[in-house]
């Protein structure tokens, strides 16, 4: 044997790595709401008139609507209401069949057919605008 010194082998303690404290940033929740889609509120106004469903007509209708159609004008939810009542009561059926629906922003150009008491049938334009996703205004032109 030979008389080596042997050195000791030294080894570093390994240093825990330190990390920054950094104060966690609150997170912000926004609150989005569902976009409403004004399409879905337009054919269901028509599926309300089809239905005479009043009830349903007067949830949609924002309380200063105004309704002008080529006999009648009436300004004002209640008297809107009481107009499409009025045609409701003077017919057994009516029907309303969407042709094609053009749309700007909150406005929309409405092609329907109008089937009353199954027989008689009126080409109508509907131009109906929205404000704040409730119908403000319909001028109907029969064609």
């Amino acid at each position: 044997m030979t008389n080596k010194k042997i050195k000791p082998l030294f080894v570093e303690p390994v240093k825990t790595p330190t990390v920054a404290k950094k104060p966690i940033a609150k997170k912000e929740v926004a609150i989005v709401k569902p976009k409403i889609d004004k399409k879905e509120i337009l054919i269901s106004y028509f599926e309300m008139f089809s239905n005479k469903d009043i009830q349903g007509l007067t949830d949609i209708f924002d309380e200063n609507i105004t309704l002008v159609d080529w006999e009648n004008s009436s300004n004002g939810k209640d008297d809107v209401i009481k107009a499409n009542q009025n045609i409701f009561n003077n017919v057994n059926t009516i029907r309303v069949d969407v042709i094609n629906i053009f749309e700007k922003e909150d406005e929309f150009s409405c092609q329907i057919l109008i089937t009353i008491n199954g027989n008689d049938i009126l080409e109508v334009v509907d131009v109906i605008k929205f404000k704040d996703n409730k119908i403000i205004s319909v001028k109907a032109y029969k064609g």
